[in-house]
């Protein structure tokens, strides 16, 4: 008689293999292995990685505001600059 893997068995397989890559994809290296107990752990770890990512891009993406903000200024009017520089 062969023993099937119970659906709940499956789903934990899966959701263990689906932290595993997105560890690997965040570049974690220490994310516990997911079993009952420390799935929430797991979870956690991952979520946090991701807030910090999002928080980095928002922050970049608004220095890069600011430079194309300049930088269209300098396209404008590049001799004001240049004059204010060489007071």
């Amino acid at each position: 008689m062969v023993c099937l893997p119970s659906l709940h068995q499956i789903l934990l397989l899966q959701y263990a293999s689906l932290i595993r890559t997105l560890a690997e994809t965040l570049d974690m290296k220490e994310i516990p292995r997911t079993r009952d107990g420390q799935s929430a752990q797991a979870t956690q770890l991952i979520t946090n990685r991701i807030v910090l990512l999002k928080d980095r891009i928002s922050r970049k993406e608004e220095l890069l505001a600011g430079y194309e903000n300049d930088l269209s200024k300098l396209r404008l009017d590049p001799f004001a600059q240049v004059a204010q520089l060489s007071r």
